[in-house]
Order: C-alpha cells, then structure tokens, then sequence
C-alpha cells in the first residue's frame, strides 16, 4: 500500500487473532485498509474492525495454557459466569491429567474436598 507501517494496540492483534476470517486474508486485508482509512492519526484503531467483525463491546479475553500445554484464548463478551466457568474447566482438566485422573489427589491439588471436585465434574459432564 506504499505506507510505513502503522502503530496498533495490543488489544487489536487480540481481537484479530481470535476472530475466525470466514473470508480468509481478502477480509483481513479488507480490514486493515479500512482501518488506514478510517485511522486519523496514522495508528489503527480497534474501533474500525469491531465494527467490521460487528462486535458491539470490547471482548473479555483471557490467555490460558490448556490441559494439553497448547495455549488457548478465551474470548467473551460480557458473559463473566460463561467466561469463569471454562476457564474453572479448563482447569479442572489439566489438574486431573497432571493427577493421571486420580480425583483424590486432584482434589488435594486444587485445595477442594473430593466430593466438591465431584460435583463439578457433574456440572461439567465430566464424569
């Protein structure tokens, strides 16, 4: 495009690393020109591509290490009990492989009675 590259936010490199792209790299270049023409200052702002990948609010996102060591980004919006719940999961999980599925010891680990990791276990169908 014959620009020196422009400054972004970490947020924004967030935001397009966890959205899907059903339109693959036409739409991120799509985007990206779209937000050099909305960009006043020469910086790209978040606020062109939420509005392209029409997201009202900034997304929740959180950066985790899944039970298998593969990184894995959360992203919500709004929905905190959603959020805490996959991220509780998620951690659940990766307790009981690092316990080889023993509940006992898992249990122990994660500072529970075994009957409470049972329970949650049940709530995420895990059992």
């Amino acid at each position: 495009m014959g620009r020196d590259v422009p400054a972004y936010s970490p947020d924004l490199i967030l935001l397009l690393s966890t959205y899907s792209f059903p339109g693959n790299v036409r739409e991120l270049e799509n985007m990206v020109e779209y937000g050099l023409r909305k960009s006043k200052t020469g910086t790209l702002s978040i606020k062109p591509f939420r509005d392209r990948m029409q997201i009202k609010e900034h997304p929740a996102a959180i950066d985790i290490i899944d039970a298998s060591g593969n990184r894995k980004i959360f992203v919500y919006q709004g929905d905190l009990e959603t959020l805490l719940a996959d991220i509780e999961r998620e951690y659940i999980i990766k307790v009981l492989k690092e316990a080889k599925g023993n509940k006992s010891r898992a249990s122990e680990s994660l500072g529970m009675d075994i009957h409470k990791l049972k329970r949650r276990l049940k709530k995420f169908r895990m059992e």
